[in-house]
């Protein structure tokens, strides 16, 4: 699927992601910054795809729970409480494509400033995305619930985060057959082909719910969370 509405990046968050704090960038390089933004934006060919899979209960080989039919067993005390009180997961996956990819990989070749400004750009874009698809899904599955009373969520969480494994993403994307969908492929070490991408998991109950973060010290993000280095809060 194609997402129909394009999120954009706020300049501002995105210059203090950058390091700049609460200082501002010079002239010259806030219109390099500028630049960089508008031609990651136009790299971009954004495609998601989801499905919703009944949470089933079992540590059955170390899985706390599984998603059926069809989907993955997830081990690990994060997502069992990520999932509590929920009967069922939307999963989704997204991309911003191999565009992106080719696009990246000529900045690095030429010049290590807009590289990494352009880099940390698609993250950001790629989250703004997966907003997009977190509210698309809510819309798409209110009216749902018993009598059209309605459905609530949590929280994304991803494979990464807590003790929830990297190597999920291999799984949540065959689930999704996300190589045929939108040209989504992990490899043997869990890295997602195009990079720009990001795999999800949303749960869903019939009653209020609000899933459970894991803690900073477990995410696999700690070295180099640039939120954590900053004090900011995870969203």
């Amino acid at each position: 699927m194609i997402f129909e509405n394009k999120p954009g990046i706020d300049e501002d968050v995105f210059i203090h992601r950058l390091g700049y704090g609460d200082a501002l960038p010079d002239e010259a390089a806030a219109k390099r910054i500028a630049g960089a933004l508008a031609e990651v934006e136009r790299a971009a060919s954004p495609r998601w795809v989801y499905k919703v899979f009944e949470v089933v209960r079992s540590h059955a080989r170390g899985h706390a729970v599984s998603l059926e039919p069809g989907g993955p067993g997830l081990a690990g005390r994060d997502i069992e409480r990520h999932l509590e009180g929920c009967t069922g997961a939307a999963v989704f996956a997204l991309t911003l494509g191999a565009g992106m990819d080719a696009h990246l990989r000529r900045l690095s070749a030429a010049d290590p400033f807009d590289a990494v400004v352009a880099d940390t750009a698609a993250s950001e874009l790629a989250e703004c995305y997966a907003d997009e698809a977190e509210r698309l899904i809510k819309e798409r599955l209110a009216g749902e619930g018993p009598g059209g009373s309605g459905v609530y969520l949590t929280g994304r969480y991803s494979p990464g985060y807590g003790d929830l494994d990297l190597s999920v993403q291999n799984k949540l994307v065959r689930a999704l057959d996300g190589a045929r969908a939108i040209g989504l492929t992990v490899t043997d070490s869990h890295i997602m082909l195009p990079r720009k991408s990001i795999t999800a998991i949303i749960g869903v109950s019939d009653h209020p719910v609000t899933g459970a973060r894991a803690g900073c010290e477990s995410c696999a993000l700690w070295e180099k969370c640039e939120k954590r280095k900053t004090g900011e809060a995870c969203e």
